[in-house]
């Protein structure tokens, strides 16, 4: 039983890592695509080096004046829990102590109640920042509808509607 759950401990593991990795890659390349068709280069190399929260949360507000984005709200809460479980996974950081003494609290990834809805709003959150951003600006992402309609459709997704 306990070589049972140490296999399905890894591939659970190994499943979560590669949600969290290949959504937090796609959240930011779509904001890093959305900018290169607004910004000019030397525009664009200032952006791309915001962080993913700031590059959906505030700075689209340079491009659409409209925009908004509910900073405490489901979506948010996602996107920047997301970027933390990224983080833990390619910054891992363990609690330190010195004696008595705290060094450091570490980064690593606290456990929600349930992780498998947690997945899937991980895998939905790409579709729905887009979707966020087109109800602020219907002009807003051609090409990220374009790369969008590569993807297999999911009912819940707001852009297949």
């Amino acid at each position: 039983k306990v070589a049972y759950f140490a296999a399905f401990s890894r591939r659970i593991f190994r499943s979560e890592t590669h949600i969290v990795l290949i959504s937090a890659s796609l959240v930011e390349a779509l904001a890093n695509m959305f900018y290169s068709e607004r910004a000019d280069s030397e525009m664009f190399a200032i952006l791309e080096r915001a962080t993913p929260i700031e590059k959906w949360l505030t700075l689209p507000k340079l491009y659409i004046p409209s925009y908004s984005f509910q900073k405490g709200g489901k979506l948010y809460n996602t996107l920047k829990l997301l970027i933390s479980r990224r983080n833990s996974i390619l910054h891992p950081k363990p609690q330190m102590l010195k004696g008595e003494g705290l060094i450091h609290k570490g980064n690593l990834t606290k456990k929600t109640k349930d992780e498998y809805k947690l997945h899937l709003d991980f895998c939905e959150l790409p579709s729905l920042l887009v979707h966020n951003l087109k109800a602020n600006d219907p002009s807003a992402g051609t090409m990220l509808e374009i790369m969008f309609s590569m993807l297999p459709e999911t009912k819940k997704n707001p852009l297949f509607k």
